[in-house]
């Protein structure tokens, strides 16, 4: 789909249908931004609903335990075999610099990847960039989706009341504000001065 503005409005365009959208929009953003669904921006590789036999050697298995806010503990370290790893693959090829999505227990955590050869684990969606574009800054994002603003959407969108979880088309359809490559270089540069004074202030 395709998000513009026209009359002082929001459209989207889909299969040549064109649908207004205002009441989607959450917040204004700079004219020279735009509004994008994740899953335009992002392939989805879900491996939910496939168990992994784990081995005590073998091909690493990044799992919803390992993937906190912002970074990746390898602790605990699980493995599965070469020929499950190159079944799992047909779901498509995770790589270095994905992002690394919980969708339950916990929801809503992310991570870069940040290995070349991993699986991700049941309960994890990895984004990754269509083709070599990199139209959209992994980094950006992943500040995004940590942001208190993102996680509250989860909040809002997820289902189940033991284990909060949220379903991948669901997912899909979530609102992005998408600002030109260099000014997306500004903010992350700006969000990561402004992570380190915080760190060197907490250290004092």
């Amino acid at each position: 789909s395709v998000i513009f503005r026209r009359d002082n409005s929001h459209y989207e365009k889909l299969n040549g249908i064109e649908c207004c959208i205002d009441d989607e929009i959450p917040f204004e953003i700079p004219e020279n931004w735009a509004w994008v669904r994740l899953i335009n921006l992002y392939n989805f590789i879900d491996y939910r609903g496939k168990t992994p036999t784990k081995v005590s050697k073998g091909v690493t298995l990044i799992t919803a335990k390992n993937v906190k806010a912002g970074y990746i503990s390898y602790i605990p370290t699980e493995y599965i075999t070469e020929e499950e790893y190159n079944e799992r693959q047909s779901r498509g090829v995770s790589s270095r610099g994905d992002i690394l999505f919980t969708t339950e227990a916990p929801l809503g955590n992310a991570a870069i990847a940040d290995i070349d050869r991993y699986s991700a684990g049941q309960r994890i969606i990895t984004f990754q960039q269509y083709g070599k574009r990199n139209v959209f800054l992994n980094k950006l994002l992943l500040h995004f989706i940590l942001s208190p603003y993102f996680q509250k959407i989860l909040e809002s969108k997820h289902t189940g009341t033991t284990v909060a979880g949220i379903k991948a088309e669901r997912l899909k359809q979530l609102l992005i504000p998408f600002p030109p490559v260099e000014e997306q270089k500004r903010i992350v540069a700006e969000i990561e001065k402004i992570f380190k004074i915080q760190t060197a202030m907490r250290s004092k």
